[in-house]
């Protein structure tokens, strides 16, 4: 795909193929999940991976934040943030369909809509927050006749007083908002999208420039920039899926946090860039529930602890803790068909952190080029409980298929700041940094992530790296011949010696 259209910074108002994006090789089609009329988004295999403007040496913005450069070369699957699926004629207004026009309350209508109706509303800004507490299908992105929908050239913008949540989905059921850019939210949890409990969806919406009330001393109290799935009664799990989700500020979790209250979530298809955790863990997304999915995400440029100067989980944080006492195994997740690149953490685990006793599948993820911390795992961070007798901890377990995990070569930049090399044992690629943690890597490629790749944490007794690693059929050694890690595309050359390592073997 040589020729595909660059996604742009501040581009939700555009044709539906800016935004796709699509696997090279023999990666099977994932659909995702769509509301708002018809068909789930489908991605294709293709040939090619790399967008038209040449990258920087990191794989990243070429032009810097906001000057329309290409956020990443190869991704993973189908389509990230917004699609148009629901594109199409409008139903006539009436009956089990309220039609809302510019000038008009979104939040009469939802009052006065039947449990299932549908809201059908008009291209515009609508200024004020909405509390939805019954199941209603919430639909933006119409023209003025309501005849047909676009959401890139119909956009419909909530925006919030800054005060609360934009949008609070208080006992919504299965619920859909579907289509909206929503900004302007404020308050400490859920600053654009506030979930509690029932089995809602959110998708094909701009979720961006949310700025939660994060208070020094207690910067874990704001959770959820973009959405926060809070207080999940038994069986709630909610869907988050092709949306665009950007620029907004928490304590933890600042694109998206998932309680641990929460049964179950499915986060697919989003683009979770440039948000920004004001707390120690989590900046991209945060989950503490009970079973996730993190599927087809493009997880870039996210950050955690920056003013606090320690944090850890800069692109995706993973809490298997649940109830926050017991420290057995709570929490499962499965990361797969992700790109993870450009986040940070001043600690460890830029890109991944995965911690107190977590069951975690990674497969088919590329993990590349995030920033290089002050201990180790810059890829990658696995951790255990924080009891204080070492011999009580739970540690994480986690299992790597068919991954690559490269672009963390960490020490130019360690001797730069000053930091003594004695001081960790690094693991750039994957750091095991607690008691009784383990890793098994299996058809996966861990290159040029400096001297000491897959790694046990210096101050972690009583395992060996070669206790804490099972490590079989992967590439870790030598020149797996990426098509061009410069350009962001890591298909492996006819020949290569990693072929059947990888993301993109077959």
């Amino acid at each position: 795909m040589a020729n595909a259209p660059k996604l742009l910074a501040n581009s939700y108002a555009l044709d539906i193929h800016r935004w796709l994006r699509t696997i090279v090789g023999a990666v099977s089609a994932v659909a995702l999940a769509s509301c708002g009329g018809g068909s789930p988004s489908v991605s294709k295999p293709d040939a090619g991976g790399l967008d038209a403007g040449g990258l920087d040496a990191g794989g990243l913005d070429a032009g810097g934040p906001d000057a329309g450069g290409p956020d990443a070369g190869p991704v993973i699957l189908g389509v990230f943030g917004p699609a148009e699926a629901g594109n199409g004629p409008g139903q006539a207004c009436g009956g089990n369909v309220a039609c809302v026009k510019a000038g008009e309350a979104i939040q009469a209508a939802i009052d006065a809509a039947p449990t299932g109706g549908v809201i059908q509303v008009a291209a515009g800004t609508f200024v004020g927050d909405l509390t939805i507490a019954k199941v209603v299908t919430l639909l933006g992105g119409f023209d003025a006749t309501f005849a047909t929908r676009s959401l890139s050239a119909t956009e419909t913008i909530l925006k919030g007083s800054g005060a609360r949540s934009v949008v609070q989905i208080t006992d919504g059921g299965a619920t859909v908002v579907d289509g909206f850019s929503i900004t302007g939210g404020g308050g400490m949890l859920g600053v654009g999208v506030l979930i509690a409990r029932g089995t809602p969806t959110v998708s094909n919406c701009h979720i961006h420039d949310n700025l939660g009330a994060v208070v020094a001393g207690s910067e874990r109290d704001t959770r959820g920039g973009g959405i926060f799935l809070s207080d999940g009664s038994a069986g709630a799990s909610a869907t988050i899926a092709n949306n665009l989700i950007e620029n907004n500020t928490s304590g933890v979790g600042a694109g998206i946090d998932v309680a641990g209250s929460y049964t179950s979530a499915i986060l697919r298809g989003n683009i979770v860039r440039r948000n920004h955790g004001k707390a120690d863990h989590g900046g991209g997304i945060t989950s503490q529930a009970l079973a996730v999915e993190i599927i087809g995400n493009l997880i870039i440029k996210n950050d955690i602890g920056v003013s606090l100067g320690y944090g850890y989980g800069g692109g995706i944080y993973i809490d298997g803790d649940v109830q926050g006492s017991n420290h057995t195994h709570q929490s499962t997740a499965h990361l797969a068909f992700n790109v993870v690149t450009g986040n940070s953490a001043p600690d460890v685990g830029s890109g991944e952190f995965l911690d107190n006793g977590a069951i975690i599948k990674i497969d088919h993820e590329l993990i590349y080029a995030n920033a290089c911390t002050g201990r180790g795992g810059s890829g990658i961070c696995v951790d255990s409980t924080d009891e204080a007798d070492p011999t009580q901890k739970t540690g994480s377990i986690v299992t790597i298929d068919h991954s690559t995990v490269t672009g963390h070569d960490c020490a130019a930049n360690r001797a730069a700041r000053g930091i003594d090399p004695s001081q960790d044992a690094h693991g750039d690629g994957i750091l095991i940094g607690g008691n009784f943690s383990k890793a098994t890597v299996t058809a996966s490629i861990f290159v040029g992530n400096g001297a000491s790749q897959l790694r046990v944490g210096r101050d972690n007794p009583p395992w060996t790296d070669a206790q804490a690693f099972a490590v079989s059929s992967s590439f870790t050694d030598g020149d797996p011949q990426f098509v061009s890690a410069a350009m962001g595309d890591f298909h492996t050359r006819a020949g290569s010696p990693a072929a059947a390592s990888g993301v993109y073997a077959p």
